[in-house]
């Protein structure tokens, strides 16, 4: 397990320091050209128990799924539900983002 933990710690250690670095260049040549940085903020989580409902209908969805994968096919099982509660967990979040996006066109 520390085999797989060590090189993943370092990997993201690495890619944080690089994205912080770049991200104070950014903002500094901004600041020279005296631009703003509002492409650095961001909104607010707008209607964060949607997002989460979603994602946990999906969590739920995927077990279900996964537990008839597991009864239908030769899928290993951590496969099977893994591999679906990830697959819904994930269509949970991007039917949010679809959702958030048509209103804000909506609203605008």
């Amino acid at each position: 397990m520390t085999e797989i933990l060590v090189p993943i710690a370092f990997f993201a250690t690495v890619y944080g320091i690089f994205h912080l670095l770049v991200r104070r260049k950014e903002r500094i040549a901004l600041i020279e050209r005296d631009k703003t940085a509002r492409i650095f903020e961001y909104e607010a989580n707008s209607q964060p128990s949607l997002k989460y409902g979603l994602m946990l209908v999906g969590v739920a969805v995927g077990a279900f799924v996964g537990a008839w994968l597991d009864a239908a096919t030769h899928l290993n099982e951590e496969v099977a539900y893994l591999g679906s509660i990830a697959f819904f967990a994930g269509a949970g979040l991007l039917i949010h983002f679809l959702f958030i996006r048509k209103n804000k066109d909506q609203n605008e």
